[in-house]
């Protein structure tokens, strides 16, 4: 074992980085996985599926274009999101999920949209 096996590495912030700030990158960390349904596609991409160990905090930081790189380009356009589904769970099963698809898991896309949504206006 090296020493960056031992020692989660704090999440930068950049891309690619599903957790909050504080969180750690660690693969058994447990938080919440959670799946954001966009207004407007931002290329292709219509979700964001990401983890965080504070998700209030982190639906904050998407809110304020400060998120994925998506978010942030969604937010710059004036777009907004939706806080569609989430897991109790850590980054394996946020890979599980991102393989699957964040379509096949979206309630919104299915035509049932769950409630508690969250408004990125309302962050």
């Amino acid at each position: 074992m090296t020493a960056s096996d031992a020692e989660p590495r704090q999440d930068t912030g950049g891309a690619g980085a599903a957790a909050g700030a504080g969180d750690t990158l660690d693969r058994q960390a447990e938080g919440t996985v959670y799946l954001l349904h966009f207004s407007e596609p931002i290329g292709a991409a219509r979700h964001y599926l990401g983890w965080s160990g504070g998700l209030e905090a982190r639906l904050a930081a998407h809110g304020s274009g400060r998120g994925g790189r998506a978010t942030k380009a969604l937010v710059a356009r004036g777009g907004s999101f939706a806080l569609a589904r989430t897991w109790p769970g850590g980054r394996a099963l946020e890979t599980h999920l991102r393989k699957r698809g964040p379509k096949r898991l979206c309630p919104i896309c299915a035509g049932s949209a769950p409630e508690g949504m969250i408004p990125a206006a309302t962050l």
